[in-house]
């Protein structure tokens, strides 16, 4: 089959790596695959197969409003991007029509509309249209994580926001894939009862990247633990409490703390952060593809909650600390399933989204001193 995949981040980077992952899976099946690239550069370890990207101007969300996110070659002297918001819009949907066009898929994904990202609804639909139009029998599925519902940017009282959902589902798509275990969440507690739903959900398992072979390079065995935060911005005042929050640690102490931040961490932060690194028990690391590896080698992680985080660690099964960012509609309530299921140790921490010192440090004791987690979800979803 061709596959066109279009996984837009915004703020993080999660839609982009599950989206990748997909594309993985349907690479190895032999599957000829186009992947959207219309966010901000996410390093990752390069996929096999031919891959093929189609590039657009680049978006991003900051402070909740959407706008171009696009390098400094492509701003003015002022700092401010180059193009007006709808002029980059209509060169998007431009190279998504020609594209559609040309390739012809046989599925279009589209990552998480029509549960968020409202603002693109145009894009997605002339999208959905100019595919149709390409080859009439294509089919339109939706992808979206475990936890499904409603967002701080669609600015509707829930049952609205629901019955819109499922209006645009009903109008436009085939398939939903929900990449969570149902033993885990499943889509009728953030969204509707299967049985309202306009289409189909199935539950994929969870969409998780592949740990590596030989995980962790040599200098990494030992007493090593990670603090990590998503690939999310401003993230600074929650690592370096973190870290506080380790070195008063009782278990942590004669161990070594490695510290990856979110890839869109300013330079600024970086230099506070550069600070609190200093001395031999902590390592600041470039976020990519070689946190996996240290996850899976390491006796603690410490991070927030979101759903690439909490795969991972699903994946390799290593006792954590999470403090879910409860601007993050989505964090809260895995956090609240991992604890339940003896997962991680979950702090909840209202107003700064950060903790008090001591109670993380209580946290990461307990956690080390408590059995490694132990479950049997499926973690196939990518398949």
């Amino acid at each position: 089959m061709r596959v066109l995949i279009h996984a837009q981040h915004l703020s993080g980077v999660g839609h982009h790596v599950r989206g990748l992952e997909l594309a993985r899976a349907l690479l190895a099946e032999g599957h000829e695959v186009c992947f959207v690239e219309g966010g901000r550069p996410v390093p990752r370890a390069p996929l096999p197969g031919a891959l093929t990207r189609l590039s657009l101007p680049v978006l991003g969300r900051r402070e909740g409003v959407l706008g171009a996110a696009e390098p400094r070659a492509a701003r003015d002297a002022d700092g401010a991007p180059a193009r007006s918001l709808p002029s980059l819009l209509a060169e998007r949907g431009r190279r998504l029509t020609e594209h559609a066009h040309g390739f012809a898929p046989d599925v279009l994904v589209l990552e998480h509309f029509p549960f968020s990202k409202w603002e693109l609804e145009p894009e997605f639909l002339g999208l959905i249209a100019a595919v149709r139009g390409a080859r009439a029998e294509a089919r339109v599925v939706c992808s979206v994580r475990d936890v499904c519902g409603q967002t701080p940017h669609e600015k509707l009282p829930g049952e609205a926001w629901r019955a819109r959902v499922n209006e645009l589902l009903g109008a436009h798509f085939d398939l939903v894939l929900v990449h969570s275990d149902p033993r885990f969440t499943a889509v009728s507690e953030h969204f509707l009862p299967q049985e309202q739903m306009a289409v189909e959900a199935l539950h994929t398992g969870f969409v998780c990247e592949p740990l590596p072979e030989q995980a962790g390079a040599a200098q990494d065995v030992g007493d090593v633990d990670v603090l990590s935060c998503g690939g999310g911005a401003g993230e600074a005042p929650f690592l370096l409490r973190m870290i506080a929050g380790w070195r008063r640690s009782r278990r942590a102490r004669g161990g070594r703390l490695l510290v990856f931040p979110g890839v869109f961490l300013a330079e600024g932060e970086r230099d506070a952060l550069a600070a609190a690194c200093a001395g031999d028990d902590v390592e600041l690391r470039r976020f990519g593809p070689d946190f996996l590896g240290c996850l899976a080698r390491a006796r603690l992680s410490l991070g927030r909650a979101g759903y690439n985080t909490c795969a991972n660690l699903l994946a390799a099964r290593t006792r954590s600390v999470l403090v879910p960012d409860l601007r993050m509609s989505d964090q809260a309530p895995r956090a609240r399933r991992f604890a339940r299921h003896g997962l991680a140790q979950v702090l909840s921490c209202p107003g700064d989204h950060v903790a008090d010192e001591e109670a993380l440090a209580a946290a990461m004791d307990r956690a080390l001193d408590g059995p490694a987690p132990h479950h049997d979800f499926d973690l196939d979803g990518a398949r």
